[in-house]
């Protein structure tokens, strides 16, 4: 699970890298590809290769890792666990080179949620109650002390689902203890925290007309203002039936994934 949303969070990362990179079809922005199916464009592509044929570049990983590279313009991202396998670090190759860009470290050991990137800094989230960081874009070489902004420290929330950036902060549901959290995105300082009606959480918070959508494990799917001042609590909705999966929201219709049905809400 850990790999899967390692590379998952490499998409969140590379919309915050900016400049002009080319259509979503033209990269590999995520596990599997873009949109998820594991199926690449067009172009030819070799179908055989060895150690000393077809080789544009190789790159020495300073570490082992699990994760899968995703593309994005002229760069391609991976991880790669370090401090013997205690941490995680992220780097950035080029691609026409797979010289080494950049590298930044200091993540836990497990990683469930994934990167957002907003404005061009990127919000680098551990699990297993492991450390969340912020950092500036760009750069080269190991850019942890030169980019990274703020990092946390103790014991943190178990965080599994991924927040979402609206202005200048980033909203998040956690796991344990059950809790939402405001988090300023340029300083790592906590506006608030509430607890979650209906438990913990292991779905994404996702943003949709002015509001932010999350569901918990109970299966309740709790609606709030995106408002840096205060948790401002919209409505609570039940179904009554468990949920670990994220709401999907697609021309004003809700598709909610529980462990026995799949729903779609529309308002009449």
């Amino acid at each position: 699970m850990a790999p899967r949303r390692w590379v998952l969070a490499w998409l969140a990362l590379l919309l915050g890298v900016g400049g002009s990179a080319p259509g979503i079809a033209a990269n590999w922005p995520q596990f599997r590809g873009p949109l998820g199916r594991g199926v690449a464009d067009d172009r030819p592509v070799p179908s055989n290769w060895g150690p000393h044929k077809h080789v544009r570049w190789r790159a020495v990983l300073p570490a082992r890792g699990s994760g899968s590279p995703v593309v994005w313009g002229e760069k391609v991202f991976l991880t790669v666990a370090t401090s013997g396998g205690r941490e995680r670090s992220l780097l950035c190759f080029e691609r026409s080179t797979g010289k080494r860009l950049w590298s930044c470290t200091r993540l836990g050991p497990l990683v469930y949620p994934s990167c957002v990137a907003a404005n061009g800094l990127l919000v680098a989230v551990s699990g297993y109650h492991a450390p969340m960081m912020g950092l500036r874009l760009g750069g080269t070489g190991d850019v942890t002390a030169k980019n990274r902004l703020w990092i946390t420290s103790g014991k943190q929330p178990q965080r599994v689902g991924s927040g979402v950036v609206v202005g200048k902060h980033i909203y998040m549901a956690n796991a344990g203890p059950a809790t939402i959290e405001c988090i300023h995105v340029e300083t790592g300082e906590v506006a608030w925290r509430a607890g979650i009606p209906g438990g913990p959480a292991w779905g994404s918070v996702v943003a949709a007309a002015g509001r932010l959508y999350v569901t918990t494990r109970k299966g309740y799917t709790v609606v709030f203002a995106p408002n840096p001042a205060t948790y401002e609590q919209l409505a609570v909705n039940g179904l009554g039936e468990p949920s670990d999966a994220t709401p999907a929201i697609v021309d004003g219709q809700i598709f909610l994934r529980t462990t026995r049905a799949l729903y779609c809400i529309e308002a009449p």
